[in-house]
């Protein structure tokens, strides 16, 4: 088994590039534990002494010999995502050995100052732009410092902390290195391209707040010059709207997600694709083809906004390993008026559920048991925000469930936080007058969701379940009502009287 590119042509072959770009995607959409785990064997016995690998795996017959970056990275990219995904660590385990390696490899051919020219090969530069070179070096020194980070995380998750806090120290002193040679006083990042700006702020490789705040600006300023149309190639459009979003321009990143003309991923649905294009210029607005050796309609690459779209319109992401500590934060933009996603993890399903109208945001939202979510409420202010209708900064109880207020109304970009041990409600925004107000964006809580179990009649303890037990799925309708039986987590309607309880799988 392999991740292969494309079936629309001869190739079929199992790209390292692609995946590595798309995992943290296809880990919203299926669980890839097994098939990711089985494919890193065959990369691991493609390692090459230096600690380099080709382009595919496996090899068909010495072709593709060549890497690059982008490519040979996906040594450390995939085993990091299905860990951050899963929580897993079998996978980092069995390849610890092997990242070391390729680690070690790309260290060599940084040298002491720190700047890793790129491993040129045929995939100089990011692989498919739309004539917007970038530096070859700031790719691989950017790639470098995201190596170095990841590899500090995996080391301690596999306890081998010394290691960790070696990678750290160069992950920072690698960022220190790529500001003072790409970066200029003004905010200009060398080549003055889209990947460039992208991958500085996305990748948080100028630790200088004031000078990171001057490259937002010449990056907003760069999409301005195209109407805001991209010009990313493989490298950097998983990381085009995420630098936006890092910035506080999530109306930029849905208005070049939005697009339906060339070039944009809505230029292909208008062109009838129900499919990923490889090349943003599979089909020109004149309708002329791309290269016809190299040109499919169904290539998974570009599909990496997926991404995107579900940590901002599904408003779901991880905080620690295996979403046992996540956030839900829905950004509504681009005209949508709902929005909602579901991500079915190791712990149980977590899912969140907007939709804005009369001024107002209404979110609901699932926690699986045993786990921990922040919740952030578009407001810009704590009072605005209830929960079945109060006010949140009311302290209250109703019976096992209830909100606690966080600390007052602070500068930081995500608010104050509260608890609650309910592991599921609904909650609501609307502007209205208030005493108290901030300059943040966001409105923040803590939904803690527990395991409960008491006994039943003629029973000394709750039968033993196995793996994977239904859901009781409670419809609550005033909050002093509550479920005492062995549950897995709540839906909630917030308008009446308990009236039933459902049992899902």
């Amino acid at each position: 088994m392999r991740p292969t590119d494309t079936p629309a042509r001869d190739e079929r072959l199992g790209w390292t590039g692609d995946i590595s770009l798309f995992a943290p995607t296809a880990n919203y959409l299926v669980d890839t534990r097994a098939f990711l785990s089985h494919w890193m064997a065959d990369v691991r016995n493609s390692q090459y002494a230096n600690g380099d690998l080709p382009a595919v795996v496996p090899t068909p017959q010495g072709q593709f010999g060549d890497s690059g970056v982008g490519w040979s990275d996906v040594m450390i990219t995939v085993p990091y995502q299905v860990w951050r995904s899963y929580d897993d660590t079998r996978i980092l385990r069995e390849n610890y050995p092997a990242m070391q390696k390729f680690f070690q490899f790309v260290r060599t051919s940084a040298g002491p100052d720190l700047l890793e020219p790129g491993r040129t090969t045929f995939f100089t530069n990011d692989w498919l732009h739309l004539d917007d070179p970038t530096e070859q070096a700031i790719l691989g020194t950017a790639y470098y410092a995201e190596y170095a980070r990841m590899m500090a995380e995996m080391a301690k998750a596999l306890g081998d902390d010394a290691a960790a806090a070696d990678y750290s120290r160069l992950s920072a002193d690698i960022r220190d290195a790529f500001t003072k040679a790409y970066v200029a006083a003004d905010g200009t990042v060398k080549r003055n391209s889209q990947t460039g700006y992208a991958l500085a702020l996305g990748m948080d490789l100028v630790p200088d707040p004031a000078l990171a705040e001057k490259v937002g600006r010449k990056f907003v300023a760069k999409p301005a010059l195209t109407d805001y149309h991209l010009r990313t190639g493989f490298i950097d459009t998983p990381l085009l709207l995420p630098a936006l979003s890092k910035i506080g321009r999530d109306d930029l990143a849905y208005k070049m997600l939005l697009h339906k003309d060339y070039p944009s991923w809505g230029y292909e649905v208008a062109n009838g694709a129900t499919t990923m294009w490889e090349r943003w210029n599979s089909i020109m607005p004149n309708g002329d083809f791309g290269p016809v050796d190299m040109n499919p309609f169904n290539h998974y690459a570009y599909g990496a906004v997926g991404d995107w779209m579900f940590q901002n319109i599904g408003g779901l992401s991880a905080i620690e390993p295996g979403y046992k500590r996540s956030r839900i934060a829905p950004v509504p933009g681009g005209n949508l008026t709902e929005g909602s996603g579901t991500l079915r993890t190791v712990y149980g399903r977590l899912s969140s559920k907007w939709s804005a109208h009369d001024g107002a945001v209404d979110l609901k939202v699932r926690v699986p048991v045993n786990t921990v979510a922040e919740v952030h409420v578009p407001t810009k202010t704590r009072w605005a925000v209830t929960e079945s209708g109060r006010p949140t900064t009311t302290p209250r109880v109703c019976g096992s469930s209830g909100w606690t207020t966080g600390p007052p109304c602070s500068k930081s970009d995500r608010g104050p936080t509260a608890s609650a041990s309910t592991p599921s409600s609904a909650a609501s925004a609307k502007p209205r007058k208030q005493p108290e107000s901030c300059a943040t964006s966001w409105r923040a809580w803590t939904l803690r969701a527990r395991r409960r179990q008491t006994k039943r009649p003629g029973r000394s303890r709750p039968p033993s379940r196995p793996l994977g037990p239904p859901t009781w799925r409670a419809v609550r309708r005033a909050p002093t009502s509550t479920w005492t039986g062995p549950w897995r987590g709540w839906t909630t309607s917030e308008t009446g009287p308990l009236s039933r309880l459902t049992r899902e799988r």
